[in-house]
């Protein structure tokens, strides 16, 4: 099964996430990998004792993940056959981790930020998003009362066959485009649906092998955030206080020292 592993470091810095701040021990946990491809994390939250689920939309990554399964005689781990924007509580129920690992940036506007929501909505405790976000403030998008920049991308040309979009595993499942959210949107937007915490993993090294070289991607983030409970009971803090969205230009608030660059 070599041939379906994921970069080590990505994988390690995943997991050791959610092993170190999930809030209780995984064999009492239920965790779900949202298009999950071949289930790599699914199956090591297993291994570790969790109750896992993969929903996946495409039917011959399932397939490979259930003869993956199979091989590491996994009975915890179980593979379903879905759009990711169908993902409900009703129909998955609730889940104490949620992987969004590769996927957010596959959707297009007003998916992404509903997927957002349904991430809160389903999870109990923690949610592990990774995917790739905008340099550039191209575009803009109002939902939900609120504004997101970001930059729209090209998934599949116009006119591109069912077919051939499903067999381009790299890319959307039907959505000709995505929007890419720029960092400080996505942290507004998870923050907007209810996160209380959010922080960018950055130890261990997470890293993607080129050409036999590790490669540093400005455009890739790793975040976990925190179902918890806001607080707005602060000394100080007028009754009723908003909490500061992110800036979209933060570098212009930052402070330097005088004789700093």
């Amino acid at each position: 099964m070599n041939d379906v592993i994921e970069n080590s470091a990505r994988s390690r810095r995943i997991i050791q996430t959610i092993c170190d701040l999930v809030h209780k021990p995984l064999s009492e946990c239920r965790a779900v990998d949202l298009g999950c491809a071949h289930g790599q994390f699914a199956m090591e939250l297993a291994r570790r004792g969790a109750k896992t689920l993969g929903i996946e939309g495409r039917q011959s990554w399932v397939d490979h993940a259930n003869k993956w399964k199979v091989d590491l005689h996994l009975n915890n781990v179980d593979f379903a056959l879905d759009d990711i924007r169908n993902l409900s509580k009703g129909k998955y129920g609730t889940f104490d981790i949620v992987i969004c690992a590769g996927l957010l940036y596959h959707l297009d506007q007003p998916d992404v930020f509903e997927l957002l929501a349904t991430i809160y909505d389903v999870c109990t405790d923690i949610a592990i998003i990774e995917t790739h976000v905008s340099l550039r403030q191209d575009v803009s998008v109002a939902w939900k009362g609120h504004t997101y920049w970001g930059c729209n991308y090209r998934e599949h040309l116009p006119g591109t066959r069912e077919a051939e979009k499903i067999a381009n595993v790299g890319a959307s499942l039907d959505n000709d485009n995505a929007f890419w959210l720029t960092l400080p949107s996505l942290l507004n937007a998870l923050r907007h649906v209810g996160f209380s915490y959010v922080a960018q993993g950055r130890v261990p090294l997470d890293n993607i092998r080129l050409n036999g070289d590790f490669k540093l991607h400005p455009d890739i983030v790793g975040l976990v955030a925190v179902k918890g409970k806001p607080i707005g009971d602060f000394l100080g803090l007028t009754p009723g206080q908003e909490i500061e969205d992110w800036p979209e230009d933060p570098e212009k608030y930052y402070w330097k020292r005088p004789g700093m660059p």
